[in-house]
């Protein structure tokens, strides 16, 4: 029988706890094989933490302003006068 919408999917949070765990559980020889990519190769070391960024950080995103439907002006550090 399928799960009603709305319900969340056990077999999912099963899954991603055991793979938490599993993580948590390895973190002294993650930092470890990271520490000796560092040694070994720089820039090898750069390229996976880039990977890693988005695991802990969200995404940037890029939010437009509509002044006119706002009706606020857009912040400017340089003020033009015509005195």
């Amino acid at each position: 029988m399928p799960r009603t919408k709305g319900t969340p999917n056990r077999i999912t949070a099963a899954t991603k706890s055991l793979l938490s765990d599993l993580i948590l559980g390895e973190t002294d020889r993650i930092q470890e094989a990271l520490d000796e990519v560092f040694e070994c190769n720089k820039k090898e070391y750069l390229h996976i933490m880039i990977r890693l960024i988005p695991y802990v950080m969200p995404k940037a995103t890029e939010v437009e302003s509509n002044e006119a439907e706002s009706g606020r002006k857009s912040l400017s550090w340089f003020v033009c006068s015509s005195t």
